[in-house]
């Protein structure tokens, strides 16, 4: 029964893990940076994925890493960031496709939370069987 526990805690982290890679490009989707140089090297903000990986001891261990490519060059002559053609670099961040992922993410940590539930209230019924 520690093992169920151990995994849904695991369950629990990662998912709140998902849920703050989507926070931060949900945060950073709008901003505009300036292309540096002729080859146009963004320095702006740049998006981030979480990802998930099995343990040797069951469970799952997330981290965030950045996306690559972590920027798009957006057309957007009217911005003060833009370059000579135009263009601003802006982090690549879908706003519908981030929605979904923290659909995802939110259904994981309910499912981690009634397995941890369901766990207790077997560890109690089989605390109250040995006492009778």
């Amino acid at each position: 029964m520690i093992g169920v526990s151990h995994i849904a805690i695991s369950g629990l982290r990662s998912a709140s893990q998902r849920l703050q890679a989507v926070s931060q490009n949900l945060a950073v989707s709008n901003v505009q940076s300036k292309l540096i140089g002729a080859s146009g090297t963004y320095d702006g903000p740049k998006s981030v994925d979480a990802l998930s990986q099995s343990t040797k001891t069951g469970g799952v261990k997330t981290q965030l890493v950045s996306r690559n490519p972590g920027y798009v060059r957006a057309y957007e002559p009217q911005s003060p960031q833009s370059d000579e053609q135009g263009y601003v670099g802006m982090p690549q961040v879908d706003v519908p496709t981030e929605m979904m992922r923290m659909k995802q993410a939110e259904h994981a940590y309910k499912s981690a939370a009634s397995l941890i539930k369901v766990d207790n209230e077997l560890h109690d019924s089989l605390m109250r069987a040995l006492e009778d």
